[in-house]
């Protein structure tokens, strides 16, 4: 029996950590996405109204490249998700880094465009080409990262379910243990309460991890992982309290019941 405590209490402590961790390190970076995609957006609307000598003459590429400009300060600007660990932090610091290279050349492309000083504005260009391969290769490794924390909250998500599947079955066996040695009514029934209450937190389990296969990191989770979050905290906090009371009651009631006399009385 004491085996058996000690595997529900380590399941017991992985479950409490591991649930509430993992839904924050799957924290959704949407905005992140969203920022990025614009700046890739403004940059190529930005070379098609370049490479177009009547958007040039007519001053649409220089407009293209205020525009492009601005995305990309909101870039240098943004501030990323914190909430994807430090090598995520660490490779976006990167994209933003290379995000204000490109937003000053820009700027220095609209400056010579409104100047018509076109050779000028080829050298700009072929910098701002230069320093867009370092964004484009930085914004991979912040996608890599991403995709890392992920898989990483994903196997937190799969640990906590194995962890609380492993308290309900080692609560139940417990359970079990204890009709087998015949304790009495109230024991039996203590226990059967301690066993039932481990369902919850399964429960809040499952609804995690199947939530994380089936949408992922997204915010039209969020709420769904809050309630299996509850689910789980409160499911926890019920199997405490059901193991307490079970421990009060067997230290005040006989462990089993008296075995029937089969002796007869002799006249």
């Amino acid at each position: 029996m004491l085996k058996i405590f000690k595997i529900i209490l380590a399941t017991f402590v992985i479950i409490s950590v591991g649930g509430p961790f993992a839904s924050a390190a799957s924290y959704a970076n949407q905005a992140d996405i969203d920022i990025i995609a614009a700046s890739n957006k403004a940059y190529v609307d930005f070379i098609k109204a370049i490479n177009d000598e009547k958007s040039v003459a007519n001053g649409a590429a220089l407009a293209q490249a205020a525009a492009a400009s601005s995305t990309f300060n909101n870039v240098a600007s943004h501030n990323f998700s914190s909430k994807l660990g430090v090598k995520y932090i660490k490779k976006s610091a990167e994209v933003k880094k290379y995000a204000g290279e490109i937003k000053v050349l820009l700027d220095k492309i609209a400056v010579v465009l409104r100047e018509r000083d076109y050779n000028a504005a080829n050298q700009y260009l072929e910098q701002t080409h230069n320093s867009v391969k370092k964004y484009s290769a930085a914004v991979e490794e912040v996608n890599k990262a991403a995709s890392e924390s992920n898989l990483y909250a994903g196997c937190l998500f799969l640990l906590t379910t194995i962890a609380a599947a492993a308290m309900v079955i080692g609560s139940f066996i417990w359970f079990a243990i204890g009709r087998s040695k015949r304790l009495n009514h109230s024991l039996l029934e203590a226990r059967k309460a301690v066993a039932l209450s481990a369902l919850t937190p399964l429960a809040g389990a499952v609804i995690l991890y199947t939530t994380f296969i089936l949408t992922g990191s997204t915010n039209s989770a969020d709420g769904i992982y809050i309630v299996a979050n509850v689910l789980i905290l409160i499911g926890l906090a019920s199997y405490v309290s059901s193991i307490i009371k079970y421990i009060k009651l067997n230290d005040n009631t006989p462990t089993a019941l008296p075995a029937h006399s089969t002796t007869k009385n002799r006249r």
